[in-house]
């Protein structure tokens, strides 16, 4: 394993539509890169199984000094009759080395387990 490369590690809800999913995970994407952006950076995707998933991750994240950015849908997803979506996605700083190791035991994103 190279410790110097920048790992991103995205992690989106996989009880929302398969066509939200990837929006979101983009949403979260772009808006790190804003905030955290660096180059020669490998993204990592990851799932969640719902909201309270993701809230759990963002609060690991803060209790290891990890900046991320968790992206809040508006908008209504229809297929779950959810309004608004509400957290969706979060996308942490470039890791590296040991502290990648906090998303180790994390899903990998899979279409299988998606809606």
């Amino acid at each position: 394993m190279n410790d110097k490369i920048n790992y991103i590690y995205v992690m989106v809800r996989i009880d929302l539509p398969i066509h939200d999913q990837i929006v979101q995970a983009c949403h979260a994407c772009y808006e790190s890169a804003i905030n955290y952006g660096k180059n020669d950076t490998y993204l990592v995707l990851l799932q969640a199984k719902d909201q309270n998933e993701l809230v759990e991750c963002s609060k690991i994240c803060n209790n290891h000094d990890i900046q991320h950015h968790m992206f809040y849908e508006p908008d209504h997803a229809e297929e779950i009759g959810e309004f608004p979506m509400g957290f969706t996605a979060i996308c942490a700083e470039p890791l590296y080395g040991k502290r990648r190791e906090l998303f180790k035991d994390c899903e990998l994103w899979s279409q299988n387990n998606s809606r």
